[in-house]
C-alpha cells in the first residue's frame, strides 16, 4: 500500500497514507471483535464513515438487509469504501454543504436460484462530476481490487450528477460467510480470454492476498511479462494453468485454509519453473516445494524481477 501511495501521490504521501492505514485498521478491529470470522457489512461501512460524524444521519443514507461478509472481502471491500469516502469529500457529494450519499445493498436469486449480492454508492447534489485524469491507487482499488480479490464486477460511472458505483457477484464466492464452501472465484484473467499477445514470457501469479497480488501483477507487467491472473485459489490456477500455461509461475505457499502443493506438483509434472513466496520459514513449506526459490514477504521490485529472470534463465 505504501508502494502504490508513494508512487501516484508522492507529493501527500504521508497524510494519505497514514488515511488508508487507519481505514484498514477500522476493518482489522471489527474482525477482532469477531474473532476473525465474520462483519456485519452495515458496521463494517459505518466504520469507514465514522469520521464524518453527524452527517451520518443527514447526507449519508445506509440500507440493506443483515448480512455477514467473510473476513478477507471485509478487508478488500472496507479499502474501497473508504476511497469512496475519500473522493466524495474532496471533490463529491460531501465536499459542499447540500450533497448527499445512498448506500444500498441487497440480496437476490437468480433464475437459477443461485443468490446475488448487489451493492451500490451513488452521489447527488455535489459538484459537477469529471473523471479523473489519470487512474491512481484509489481507482485502482474501488473496481480492479475487487475484481481480483472477489470476482466482484464493478461499474464506476462518473456521472455529471454525482459518482456512481456498483458491484455485483454471487453471494457464495467468498463475500458472504456461509457455512457452505465458496466456489472458486474467477478473479484476474477471464475465462476464455486470452491475455493480451505480447512478446514477454508469461507468468502465473498466484497470491491471495489482494494488494500483494496487484503489487506483483504490476512490477511484472512493467518488466514486460505477461501475467496469467492472478489466481488467489489453488482451483482457479489450475484452471488458468490449463487453459493458457505460462514459462514460470510464482506461487504464494499459503493460501488461506489451502496450500499450493498441487500447483507445485503440476508445474513439476509440466516441467515449468516457480518460485515460492511466503512469510514463513522454508521448513514450513510443503515438502515438493522446499528446493524451489524462495522470497521471503515482503518482496522488494528488485527481488522479484531478478528471482523471475534467474528462474527463466535468463542471468
Amino acid at each position: 500500500m505504501a508502494k502504490q501511495t508513494v508512487k501516484t501521490q508522492p507529493e501527500d504521501f504521508l497524510e494519505i497514507f497514514g488515511q488508508r492505514v487507519r481505514a484498514l485498521s477500522a476493518s482489522q478491529d471489527l474482525l477482532v471483535m469477531g474473532e476473525w470470522k465474520a462483519v456485519p457489512l452495515g458496521e463494517l461501512i459505518r466504520s469507514q464513515l465514522a469520521h464524518f460524524g453527524d452527517e451520518h444521519d443527514s447526507r449519508i443514507t445506509i440500507d440493506g438487509p443483515m448480512v455477514k461478509i467473510t473476513a478477507s472481502a471485509s478487508q478488500s471491500l472496507g479499502m474501497a469504501l473508504h476511497e469512496l469516502a475519500t473522493n466524495a469529500a474532496k471533490f463529491g457529494a460531501l465536499s459542499n454543504a447540500s450533497g448527499r450519499v445512498v448506500i444500498k445493498w441487497s440480496l437476490q436469486s437468480d433464475v437459477t436460484g443461485q443468490e446475488l449480492f448487489a451493492m451500490s454508492w451513488i452521489e447527488s447534489g455535489g459538484p459537477p462530476v469529471a473523471k479523473p485524469a489519470r487512474r491512481g491507487f484509489g481507482s485502482t482499488v474501488i473496481d480492479g481490487m475487487l475484481k481480483m480479490s472477489l470476482g466482484c464486477d464493478a461499474l464506476v460511472d462518473f456521472a455529471s450528477t454525482g459518482l456512481v458505483w456498483r458491484i455485483g457477484c454471487p453471494a457464495a464466492a467468498g463475500l458472504i460467510e456461509s457455512d457452505i464452501p465458496p466456489a472458486p472465484r474467477m478473479n484476474g484473467t477471464a475465462a476464455g480470454q486470452e491475455p493480451a499477445p505480447v512478446s514477454g514470457r508469461r507468468i502465473l501469479v498466484v497470491e491471495d492476498e489482494p494488494l500483494i497480488a496487484m503489487d506483483f501483477s504490476q512490477t511484472l507487467s512493467e518488466a514486460g511479462y505477461v501475467v496469467i491472473g492472478p489466481a488467489n485459489s489453488v482451483a482457479r490456477a489450475l484452471a488458468l494453468l490449463a487453459q493458457f500455461g505460462c514459462d514460470a509461475a510464482m506461487l504464494d505457499v499459503n493460501l488461506g485454509a489451502e496450500t499450493s502443493e498441487a500447483i507445485a506438483r503440476e508445474l513439476i509434472r509440466l516441467g515449468k519453473p516457480f518460485v515460492a513466496t511466503s512469510g514463513y520459514s522454508r521448513e514450513q513449506m510443503p515438502g515438493i516445494m522446499q528446493t524451489a526459490p524462495l522470497l521471503g514477504k515482503p518482496v522488494s521490485s528488485e527481488m522479484l524481477i531478478a528471482e523471475v529472470e534467474r528462474c527463466l534463465g535468463k542471468l
